[in-house]
């Protein structure tokens, strides 16, 4: 705000300056007491002292050059000149602002004021650059009633007043001032909310509930007064209360929908999904969002999906697009979830995480190159992303460039040498490729030690005592990740193949062939599982 309004009072003053100055050079009879614009004097004789205005061209030539100490001296010699124009105070004030000579500037700004009462642009950029970040409340209170005695009964300004008696302690003036609003129906909901807060971070919730109970008592009808009050309750964590409150509001005033969308924040944070559904059709594009998106955090696919799809006629939200791609790729339809998150990049194309969800979705395509791309549009965002890193690891590995692959692990271990899950991935495909088996087992044990109840990272660990040729230790580890991961959800089909496989070196056959059928039953399709049973 207050660089907005530096440069438009630097383009007035230089124009402003360009014509005194064109005065003054043509001669001193014309210029002296010469009637100038009403934006610098304050009072009915609008007239300047030349050896001022000389004083504030040169100022203006300093501030045009950035040089605000020496404009700082040629505006305190205009005043020294002539004390009665406001705009060399207000070059004084913006000048100490930048200089962060707060205190400084203030005081010119105070000044300013005092001879320009009506300004409402400088008094609003007083409050909120340095009274109100300053804690300055006892004096913003007494400018604020000053510019609501001069410029009129502005809401913004009269709700902030209610702030500031608050934090002033001066309760019962709060009390007064909000009782503007509060005795009229016809206010818009929002200064009701505004009041409320205040009350609330003010730490005086239970003078706001006396207040609006009061009120209450009195306009029973007033919908209003029930968002409001149920606001204060919802400060005090009384949410039977609220909900009462918020029914009887609903009730007076079926198209409440602003009491509506607070019920519904309500019942989401209390889980009570069932009666935030209900209130779908009734609530904005946003709270049918966050009903949605409640539903897909409690895992409730088929239901969040219904509700996105029907959102998609109102909005084009990226989290919507986005939840609808994750749903896709959670049931496996890689390319569904591809389309919806290209929906969600079109939309905003500086979410991160969206290229990394498109680049994990066709990276289960095989889609490597388009994965790839995906993930360099991410690290383009986070160029340190160690998930992005990890990812693209995994891609290029995919692609055949062994080389790569390694490089980009080097650099994600220069950013942070303990990343549990490159310690683990990469430690696996030195297992697989039968390679640096002691730099693996090193790895896989850093990254177990990290999370001991992983059960990915106590498979590879296992694998490795398997290349190894240590069975027995191999089997210890491979078993415990096997529990983990059925415990957690169902076991995984590569994991009990690794189960089987230690066992046949055993000499177990019997487990062996056990292991290598349970995973077929998770994972149909893979021949090689058939292969081992049938040849075994």
């Amino acid at each position: 705000m207050i660089n907005k309004i530096k440069k438009s009072i630097l383009g007035i003053k230089f124009l402003l300056g360009f014509v005194i100055l064109i005065l003054i050079l043509f001669g001193e009879s014309f210029v002296y007491k010469h009637e100038i614009s009403d934006g610098l004097y304050a009072g009915e004789n609008n007239s300047y002292n030349s050896r001022a205005m000389e004083h504030y061209v040169e100022g203006i030539i300093y501030d045009m050059k950035e040089e605000y100490a020496a404009a700082i001296l040629e505006y305190q010699d205009a005043v020294r000149y002539d004390p009665n124009v406001p705009i060399f105070y207000l070059s004084l004030a913006e000048d100490y602002y930048y200089l962060r000579k707060d205190e400084r500037a203030m005081l010119m700004f105070e000044k300013y004021l005092q001879l320009k009462p009506d300004d409402y642009d400088v008094g609003r950029t007083l409050l909120m650059k340095l009274y109100l970040p300053r804690g300055k409340y006892q004096k913003a209170e007494k400018l604020v009633e000053s510019m609501l005695k001069n410029i009129g009964q502005i809401t913004p300004l009269k709700l902030l007043l209610t702030d500031l008696y608050l934090r002033n302690k001066n309760i019962d003036k709060a009390v007064l001032n909000s009782s503007y609003y509060l005795g009229n129906p016809s206010v818009n909901p929002n200064v009701y909310k505004h009041i409320a807060d205040s009350f609330i971070k003010t730490k005086n919730t239970d003078v706001g509930i006396a207040v609006f109970e009061r009120f209450l008592d009195k306009f029973k009808d007033n919908d209003k007064l029930y968002y409001g009050l149920g606001l204060l309750y919802l400060a005090e964590k009384d949410t039977s209360r609220v909900i009462e409150l918020y029914e009887k509001g609903i009730k007076l005033n079926k198209d409440t929908k602003y009491i509506k969308e607070e019920l519904c924040d309500l019942y989401i944070s209390m889980n009570n999904l069932e009666k935030a559904k209900a209130l779908f059709d009734d609530v904005g594009t946003e709270s049918k969002i966050k009903i949605a998106d409640a539903y897909f955090l409690a895992r409730k696919d088929e239901e969040a999906e219904s509700m996105f799809d029907r959102i998609k006629n109102e909005t084009e939200d990226i989290l919507l697009y986005f939840r609808l791609g994750e749903i896709k790729y959670n049931n496996k339809k890689y390319q569904e979830a591809v389309k919806n998150f290209l929906k969600a990049v079109e939309i905003d194309s500086s979410v991160s995480e969206t290229y990394f969800r498109l680049a994990l979705s066709y990276f289960r395509l095989k889609r490597y190159d388009q994965a790839l791309e995906s993930v360099n549009n991410g690290l383009r965002i986070n160029p340190e992303e160690l998930r992005f890193l990890n990812l693209k690891a995994d891609i290029v590995y995919n692609m055949g460039d062994f080389h790569k692959t390694e490089a980009i692990y080097d650099e994600i271990f220069k950013i942070d040498p303990e990343y549990d899950i490159a310690l683990n991935n990469y430690s696996y495909i030195l297992a697989e490729r039968g390679e640096k088996l002691d730099k693996a087992l090193e790895m896989s044990k850093r990254a177990v030690k990290k999370k001991p109840r992983n059960g990915s990272y106590l498979d590879t660990l296992g694998w490795i005592y398997y290349k190894l040729n240590q069975y027995e230790e191999a089997l210890k580890y491979m078993k415990e990740a096997a529990d983990i991961t059925e415990k957690e959800s169902e076991p995984h089909p590569v994991i009990l193949e690794h189960l089987g496989d230690i066992y046949l070196k055993l000499g177990d056959i019997k487990n062996a062939k056990y292991y290598w059928k349970k995973a077929l039953e998770i994972d149909k399709d893979n021949k090689n599982l058939l292969k081992k049973i049938e040849e075994n």
